[in-house]
């Protein structure tokens, strides 16, 4: 998602300096007219913004400050990390950062790969309010800023409750179509209907006709998605929220990836019906009846 995010900002007008490990990810900025580095100490000192989408907290500890972007010549920047975190983790990569004078914006994003590059992701930002509104013309680049509040950790706050119908709803996708295949009907006209009705939904509508497809090359991993329920569900025992379907998404997620899918596009969790229904019907018919 990064790269589609860089690529708005590009066409906005911004000088963008992009950062990836990933020579191919590079390659490709570097054709849409953008400058690139591998690693963010490498980066000119005069940096105004920048924006980290990385897959998790190790990552972004990694890069800021393992990598050395996190520097005081770089004082009065503002970081705007973009990724699913724990708001615990986020508070505690502010109050690094305040010791090298660079200011946090708490901006995760929803929208997908779908979303990024058509510059539409909703933003959920929370940080310094004057910090927030010296980026929100960026952000605005990128998609549609919320802002929240002046707490870092209350966007991922908002991410993870967010995350919850997220995962839940791709479930009940792989569900959707799983009986909808077993019963005999035809997915495509299914999907239709579906898309048209009280039943549909926007992972419906996005993660459907992938559930069909298959896409060799993923836009969100079951991995990921198994990380961010975690989230969900850490936050539910931090509140004393019960929250039975995230568990049984989540045990879901990890059937998935326990059968080799975890780097797979998250689609494939229809998967997990399949074989499902597979095995019950290798069982003896008997044994099937007595339950």
């Amino acid at each position: 998602m990064g790269l589609p995010m860089a690529r708005n900002l590009l066409r906005k007008g911004w000088t963008v300096l992009g950062v990836d490990p990933c020579a191919r990810a590079r390659k490709d900025f570097i054709a849409s007219g953008g400058r690139t580095y591998e690693q963010g100490q490498a980066l000119p000192t005069d940096i105004d913004l920048f924006v980290i989408m990385a897959r998790d907290v190790q990552q972004i500890d990694q890069i800021l400050f393992q990598d050395g972007f996190a520097n005081p010549a770089r004082q009065g920047a503002v970081v705007a990390i973009c990724s699913t975190i724990a708001p615990d983790d986020m508070r505690r990569i502010g109050q690094r950062l305040a010791n090298f004078g660079l200011v946090l914006v708490d901006a995760p994003v929803s929208g997908g790969k779908i979303g990024a590059v058509k510059g539409v992701l909703t933003i959920m930002a929370a940080g310094a309010k004057d910090a927030y509104d010296a980026i929100e013309p960026a952000l605005q680049a990128m998609g549609n800023p919320h802002y929240l509040a002046p707490e870092v950790g209350v966007g991922s706050t908002y991410k993870v409750v967010h995350q919850l119908a997220a995962g839940v709803h791709l479930a009940a996708v792989a569900e959707v179509l799983a009986l909808g295949e077993s019963a005999g009907c035809d997915l495509g006209l299914l999907l239709e209907i579906l898309e048209q009705s009280a039943g549909g939904s926007w992972m419906m509508q996005d993660r459907g006709p992938r559930m069909l497809s298959h896409p060799d090359v993923p836009t969100s991993t079951i991995d990921i998605f198994i990380k961010d329920l975690e989230l969900v569900r850490q936050a539910g025992e931090q509140a004393g929220q019960e929250l039975p379907l995230t568990k049984a998404a989540l045990e879901l997620f990890r059937r998935a990836q326990s059968q080799g899918y975890g780097r797979a596009d998250d689609s494939f969790l229809i998967e997990v019906y399949r074989q499902g229904r597979s095995h019950l019907q290798r069982e003896d018919p008997d044994k099937r009846s007595k339950g």
